[in-house]
């Protein structure tokens, strides 16, 4: 008798993602920096994936402040959650010059009603989304100023610095980090100091060097030892080493 194989969910994954971006690089836009991609309250028709340069997904505050929610960068995929409903709280918009691809909501659906794994992905992936919310509202209300920050710097990190582990300069500055994480900027300066004066990071203009994301884990440990795991790879990358 012939054995069946049976696809496991992380190729089930990887099989729906590659169908959704082989849809979504037919359609290619660009926009230029300050420029708004999605605006607050407005229904999002299409599902973008960033090519190259970096975004913001913003929310603006009743007392006319905004708060940085997060920065998305090339491979980060956003407009899924508008396809299961509700009116987006949050504005989209291009910090540098951007290029997105994308493909219309109508033709997701229509992905996902022949092909599983697509509507086995846009699952997991509005999941991941959704813990990764609950896990950033954990540290904003237990961490302190140097956990949020070195959470938020090892997070982009993580994400930056691909197979290799050289220094790697994160195109953030230190006022979208106060914004971020909803501190004052002479507070941040303050403890980026810290960070800067114990090795971990070097400051540039406009962006902020990892030297050794392994003190910066320890700085965030307080916080990651609360999210108990669910912080994913950040966790196990460093498992035993701090």
């Amino acid at each position: 008798m012939l054995a069946i194989s049976v696809p496991t969910i992380r190729e089930r994954l990887r099989s729906g993602e590659s169908v959704l971006t082989d849809a979504m690089a037919k359609n290619l836009r660009l926009f230029a920096a300050k420029s708004v991609i999605i605006e607050e309250g407005n229904q999002p028709t299409h599902v973008f994936r960033v090519i190259s340069g970096r975004a913001a997904r913003r929310r603006m505050l009743a007392d006319g402040r905004s708060q940085l929610m997060s920065i998305l960068l090339p491979g980060d995929i956003f407009g899924v959650r508008s396809l299961f409903g509700g009116v987006p709280t949050d504005t989209i918009e291009a910090i540098t010059d951007v290029a997105v691809q994308s493909t219309a909501h109508s033709e997701v659906q229509r992905l996902a009603n022949i092909e599983a794994n697509v509507a086995f992905w846009l699952i997991s992936y509005a999941s991941r989304e959704h813990q990764k919310i609950e896990n950033w509202l954990t540290v904003l209300a237990n961490g302190t100023a140097i956990e949020k920050i070195a959470f938020s710097l090892i997070d982009l990190w993580q994400r930056f610095r691909g197979a290799d582990n050289d220094p790697v300069r994160l195109p953030l500055s230190q006022r979208e980090l106060a914004e971020h994480i909803g501190f004052t900027l002479p507070h941040v300066c303050r403890t980026i100091a810290a960070l800067r004066d114990a090795g971990a990071i070097k400051i540039h203009y406009g962006s902020i060097e990892i030297l050794e994301p392994k003190l910066l884990l320890k700085s965030a440990k307080g916080v990651l030892d609360l999210l108990e795991g669910d912080t994913g790879n950040m966790t196990q990358y460093f498992a035993g080493q701090i």
